[in-house]
């Protein structure tokens, strides 16, 4: 992750240390948001994903809910018929704002048992440092934002979410159809 402790102290103007547990939880609850509102990781780490059977419909796409990926190590599924795990190695990675894998040209997905988790997909997503640095200036404000309002913030008679800057940071990662 490119924002650490020190950068989120120096953006807010923070001298002392006596309060630095405290404000690693308030870097890493802002992490966690923008994570969470872009559907991006901040930083390079593994992901899991679990479905229940693959898309039978065109498109046929099997939408990733973490990005950017760098890589799908694994796709791991019960065959319709049964017997043991099968392994997936026949798929195109489709990158940009929604990650999502479609079968190979001229393949289908496999006929998997019906229920949750009979498919399995496993790999690594998110931004090396440096890559997105309006999403880091995003955790940055949302750092400041959570330390100097120690509580829930109130304009007029509505309860804010996310700052108006956060949220303009974040737009531009958001998953298409994620409101």
């Amino acid at each position: 992750m490119a924002v650490d402790l020190t950068l989120a102290k120096q953006h807010s103007r923070i001298e002392s240390g006596h309060e630095d547990a405290l404000l690693e939880h308030y870097l890493a609850a802002a992490v966690a948001a923008v994570e969470k509102a872009s559907g991006k990781f901040l930083s390079v780490k593994p992901f899991s994903q679990r479905l229940a059977g693959f898309p039978r419909r065109s498109p046929f796409t099997v939408r990733l809910f973490f990005g950017p990926v760098r890589t799908v190590d694994e796709i791991a599924f019960d065959p319709a018929g049964g017997g043991a795990e099968e392994m997936l190695g026949d798929f195109r990675l489709v990158e940009g704002p929604q990650p999502a894998l479609l079968p190979a040209y001229g393949a289908t997905w496999p006929d998997v048992l019906p229920g949750p988790g009979t498919v399995r997909i496993s790999g690594t997503a998110g931004f090396a440092d440096g890559e997105a640095p309006e999403l880091d200036q995003a955790v940055l404000a949302l750092f400041e934002h959570f330390n100097f309002n120690r509580s829930a913030v109130v304009t007029g008679t509505i309860a804010t979410e996310l700052p108006i800057g956060v949220k303009a940071l974040i737009a531009p990662h958001r998953p298409v159809g994620i409101g």
